[in-house]
């Protein structure tokens, strides 16, 4: 999601320092940095946590005395701050378009349009008069945006892009399939998400509220239960796919987890109808400073903030 017109904030001038992801969370911040390297595969260069009551005022602190210089910043908002709504695209021209889609919404969203800030993506797909063009609309209050913004403005820093969590995990899989159409499990520590993505284009997103924590507590017969419910969860959400979006061949199944992805694929493997592979992040970007046992002892998944600090890989 790009800055909207009616908040400006400095740019950075360059962007010869690459990206610095931050994920925002309900106690925390996670940060990292990732800068595209001379072999051309990405390179993490930080991972960093700020947690606590003066959390943000840490993170500014290190923004400006710690991170790569020339970088830019993209702010993935917490999940409670924002709505996807999936509309038909309304039929008038691209500059009028998010005008139609805030009238269009107002019955979908729980305050006034007018204090809505938006942005829209295309999903993929064959139009006509009878399949008209539909559209993902991410959906925040302005005063949410306005909120985060001002903090970096307060700081004199450079806030460059404000995005969700659905479209870092989107830069995963397209760092790992490109324009194949690819369904990309993350299994967090509280939470799971899936996605599928075509053309490079988010499609579809689900979430659920179990993650990793609770594969480290349960029993073998639970656990077992838990991998039936993923794997309904995708089968159905992949068929679904498959029948609004005929034109594209999905055969893969990424499965990134915070607790043994090659286990846990292979333990959905035989229950879906597409080919389940791990997804670790390590033989996609070269760590600088590779995960500690640490990260895993203090429960932190810098996935979605390592997805947010490769919008330089992605489509703009």
């Amino acid at each position: 999601m790009s800055l909207p017109p009616w908040f400006s904030l400095r740019r950075a001038k360059t962007a010869d320092g690459g990206w610095i992801g931050m994920q925002a969370g309900r106690d925390r911040v996670l940060v990292a940095c990732a800068k595209t390297g001379p072999d051309g595969k990405v390179r993490i260069s930080q991972q960093q946590c700020f947690a606590g009551a003066e959390r943000l005022s840490a993170l500014l602190q290190w923004q400006k005395q710690s991170a790569p210089k020339g970088s830019r910043t993209n702010l993935l908002l917490e999940p409670s701050e924002y709505q996807i709504l999936q509309i038909d695209a309304p039929a008038v021209e691209e500059a009028e378009r998010k005008s139609a889609v805030r009238w269009q919404m107002k019955d979908l969203i729980d305050f006034p349009p007018d204090e809505a800030a938006l942005d829209c993506m295309s999903v993929p797909g064959e139009v006509s008069a009878n399949a008209p063009q539909r559209l993902l609309s991410v959906v925040a209050r302005k005063s949410v945006i306005t909120s985060w913004m001002g903090h970096w403005h307060a700081a004199k820093l450079s806030l460059s892009s404000i995005d969700i969590g659905e479209m870092a995990l989107r830069n995963l899989a397209v760092l790992a399939s490109g324009e194949q159409a690819v369904a990309f499990l993350h299994i967090g520590w509280d939470t799971t998400h899936l996605i599928i993505v075509w053309r490079e284009s988010l499609c579809t997103f689900r979430q659920l509220s179990v993650g990793g924590e609770q594969l480290l507590i349960l029993d073998e017969m639970d656990r077992a239960q838990l991998f039936e419910r993923f794997a309904l969860e995708i089968q159905r959400t992949t068929d679904a796919f498959g029948r609004q979006f005929s034109a594209a061949t999905l055969t893969r199944v990424w499965l990134s987890s915070v607790v043994d992805a090659p286990g846990v694929a292979i333990a959905l493997s035989g229950q879906v109808d597409l080919h389940v592979e791990p997804f670790v992040l390590g033989d996609w970007v070269t760590f600088e400073d590779p995960p500690s046992e640490g990260d895993v002892e203090q429960r932190l998944d810098y996935t979605l903030a390592i997805g947010a600090a490769l919008r330089v890989e992605a489509v703009e």
